[in-house]
């Protein structure tokens, strides 16, 4: 995999690009996957499923969970995991992708997810009827 000045793998770079092919993210998520870095960080702490909820990908963020990204990691400014950023950002259509492409033993992961805190310690921005989605 290549790095830049801001350690972003080739799939980082394919999600975080506007213009990049949902095929192509599939191909790089593939691989990712089978190298066992699909959930790799920048050196912002960023996962690529990070980098889709920051850029309201909707799509790419339910790629990527389909397959088997982590929601569990923190982000490395605020501790926010992707289901955090996703409410603290207002992206609801990419915590709907993110809920509807996990299989129902996640979905109870979800709610512990999002019921507890960030790790700065302070709980979800924006109260999230999560009962709607799981």
């Amino acid at each position: 995999m290549s790095f830049d000045h801001c350690d972003y793998r080739a799939l980082h770079r394919a999600v975080k690009a506007p213009s990049s092919d949902l095929g192509e993210i599939d191909r790089l998520a593939t691989a990712a996957a089978a190298a066992g870095e699909l959930d790799a960080c920048n050196l912002r702490r960023l996962t690529p499923l990070h980098l889709a909820v920051i850029t309201d990908r909707a799509d790419v963020s339910r790629l990527l969970v389909s397959h088997g990204a982590s929601l569990r990691l923190h982000e490395q400014r605020y501790g926010d995991t992707v289901l955090h950023l996703a409410c603290r950002l207002g992206c609801g259509s990419c915590l709907h992708e993110i809920i509807d492409a996990s299989s129902t033993a996640r979905k109870q992961d979800i709610k512990t997810i999002l019921h507890s805190a960030n790790s700065e310690g302070t709980g979800t921005y924006i109260y999230v009827n999560v009962n709607m989605y799981v």
